[in-house]
C-alpha cells in the first residue's frame, strides 16, 4: 500500500509517493536511516517558528534527500542528483588512473584594468564597443538572467 500526493513547488505540481519501500530505497541511495534523519529534522525545526528553527546545511541536505526519494519514487523520469555524476567522475578517475581528460592552462590571460596603460585601456574599450556594434554582445539583463537560470541563483 502506498500514498501519493502532489505538492506545488515553484508553481509546478510535483508528485510525491510514500510506501514501506521508501525506507529501503533511502538507505540504498544515501546509506542512512530515514527514521533517524526525520527525527533529527523534527528536532531541528523545533516548534515550527522561524525564530526557534535550527536548520543547518546538513538538515537542509537531509530534507532534500528525503524529498528527492519520494519524488523519484512517484516519477522515475526525474533525473538522479548531481552526486551520481560526481561518483561516475570519480570512477572514471580510478579507471584512467588520473583525470579522464587533458588539463591545459588557458593561453589567454584575463586583463586587469589596473595594469593597463591609458592607451591599452582605450584599445580594449574600443574592442568591446566594436563587438557591441557588430551584434556580438548581450544586454546585461540577459546575461544575469542566464546566470540565474544556469546556476539556480
Amino acid at each position: 500500500m502506498s500514498m501519493k500526493q502532489n505538492i506545488e513547488i515553484d508553481g509546478k505540481q510535483v508528485p510525491f509517493k510514500v510506501s514501506a519501500a521508501i525506507l529501503r530505497i533511502y538507505r540504498m541511495k544515501f546509506h542512512r536511516d530515514i527514521y533517524k534523519d526525520l527525527r533529527f529534522l523534527v528536532k531541528s525545526v523545533g516548534d515550527g517558528s522561524e525564530e526557534n528553527s535550527n536548520l543547518d546545511m546538513f538538515s537542509l541536505l537531509m530534507f532534500e534527500n528525503i524529498a528527492y526519494i519520494m519524488a523519484k519514487y512517484a516519477d522515475t523520469s526525474i533525473p538522479d542528483p548531481h552526486s551520481n555524476a560526481i561518483n561516475m567522475f570519480y570512477k572514471q578517475i580510478i579507471l584512467h588512473r588520473g583525470l579522464p581528460f587533458e588539463v591545459k592552462v588557458p593561453s589567454a590571460r584575463p586583463l586587469y584594468m589596473s595594469v593597463l596603460s591609458e592607451k591599452q585601456l582605450n584599445e580594449e574599450l574600443e574592442k568591446g564597443y566594436a563587438d557591441m556594434k557588430a551584434g556580438r554582445a548581450k544586454p546585461a539583463s540577459k546575461v544575469f538572467s542566464d546566470i540565474r537560470k544556469n546556476y539556480n541563483v
